[in-house]
């Protein structure tokens, strides 16, 4: 999958606009949310693991997956990010799909095709 301002962009909307504010407290929009996501990765070919856990007795996820590289499969890349947002905030701005170093947030959670996990193709 390539990534562009406009995939980007889609996932942007349907966090944001579409599922909207998304935590314990709107504990729907959260599953939603989380739903979307496993949805996505699985579609681009990754086996999701969910990791189950609660927070005030709502049944919360984290949610895993690995992609391997090739030539150096004893290395590995680790990223972390939360689909969660606070009380009272969509989750995103207008500039919402750009992370504070100027790099694509979703670049990092997408597949790619290449000799090793990057965040840039």
């Amino acid at each position: 999958m390539t990534i562009t301002a406009s995939n980007l962009g889609t996932h942007v909307w349907k966090l944001a606009a579409e599922i909207g504010e998304r935590n314990v407290f709107r504990f729907p929009a959260l599953a939603d949310a989380a739903h979307y996501i496993q949805q996505e990765w699985t579609e681009q070919g990754y086996d999701v693991l969910p990791q189950p856990y609660e927070v005030q007795s709502a049944p919360c996820l984290n949610l895993e997956i690995t992609r391997w590289g090739r030539s150096r499969r004893q290395q590995i890349i680790l990223v972390g990010a939360h689909y969660d947002s606070v009380r009272g905030s969509p989750g995103a701005d207008g500039h919402g799909y750009k992370a504070r170093d100027g790099r694509d947030p979703w670049a990092y959670l997408t597949v790619h095709r290449g000799d090793r996990p990057s965040a840039t193709q």
